[in-house]
């Protein structure tokens, strides 16, 4: 509340409590069981990717790990997280509970999307067939959970998930979930975003979550095929320092006729997770939302 004087009570309130500290309060030691930390770090603890280039190199994220997936405007950041959760083979359909946050376009865009994902098909194609769309999404519908939450802090997305039970989570946009505090609300740029993502990375461990941001690349990403870290909006280094997994999402420009250019470029540039770094190709079909070889 930005009080001065009580800066010296605090701190004979935190000598006190130093003395009242017991051993077992500090939780037990990291584990030496080698069978255990094994199944921790192996691919069977982590939730696959089903864009078979990508988890050739990297198998998928597992609990406790925070992923970045960052991309210029329209270039298809939402549908990567709606292609790995609802495609043929995504999170859904390995039985795990996902929930996905939006605060930037509807959720109910979002969902619609799901839906193309889930049932393979266009809007267009639901709208001749709709009880098609209707089975294909019924097949992972316990799965999934989609949120407006335009108007969350940080706090309220701690809360949620403590109340809620999700294997992955994804969050698009990540930048966009506020900060609530009076000392947080004094941070801007890249320590408000660095604060944000500190947050996200502790929420996955504390959660036994895959947690996954979405962001915005800067404009230095513009029509580049190759994005690493450094062109993440917002912040050069802040947000990096926290992620054990970061993907850049790259295009061509569109042809001058307008066609919609569907090759994409994932660009691993931080892997903590397998220590694989590089490029790939893949492709968007954004009429379905899907990301496939």
């Amino acid at each position: 509340e930005g009080k001065s004087n009580v800066v010296l009570d605090l701190q004979k309130l935190i000598e006190q409590a130093k003395d009242g500290i017991m051993p077992d309060d500090f939780g037990p030691a990291t584990t030496t069981d080698l069978t255990e930390l094994l199944e921790l770090t192996g691919d069977e603890s982590r939730f696959r990717f089903n864009i078979l280039a990508l988890s050739r190199q990297v198998y998928g994220l597992g609990r406790g790990e925070f992923g970045i997936v960052f991309a210029r405007p329209n270039v298809g950041k939402s549908s990567f997280g709606v292609s790995l959760a609802c495609s043929d083979g995504g999170f859904c359909h390995q039985g795990h509970k996902v929930f996905i946050g939006g605060n930037e376009e509807s959720t109910k865009r979002i969902m619609l999307r799901c839906y193309m994902a889930a049932a393979g098909m266009s809007r267009e194609e639901i709208v001749k067939n709709p009880q098609a769309a209707i089975d294909a999404f019924a097949k992972i519908k316990d799965n999934l959970v989609v949120r407006d939450i335009q108007d969350w802090s940080i706090t309220d997305l701690d809360v949620f998930l403590s109340k809620n039970k999700f294997d992955v989570v994804i969050i698009d946009q990540l930048d966009k979930v506020k900060l609530q505090g009076s000392y947080f609300s004094e941070l801007e740029g890249h320590a408000k975003y660095g604060e944000i993502y500190l947050q996200s990375r502790e929420m996955a461990k504390r959660h036994d979550c895959a947690f996954f941001g979405v962001c915005q690349a800067s404009a230095d990403a513009q029509d580049k095929t190759i994005l690493d870290f450094s062109m993440m909006a917002g912040s050069k280094t802040s947000k990096a320092a926290e992620g054990d997994l970061i993907i850049g999402i790259g295009k061509l420009p569109d042809p001058p006729e307008g066609t919609p250019e569907p090759l994409r470029f994932l660009t691993v540039s931080k892997n903590k997770i397998s220590g694989w770094h590089g490029t790939l190709n893949c492709l968007l079909d954004a009429q379905r939302s899907i990301y496939s070889d």
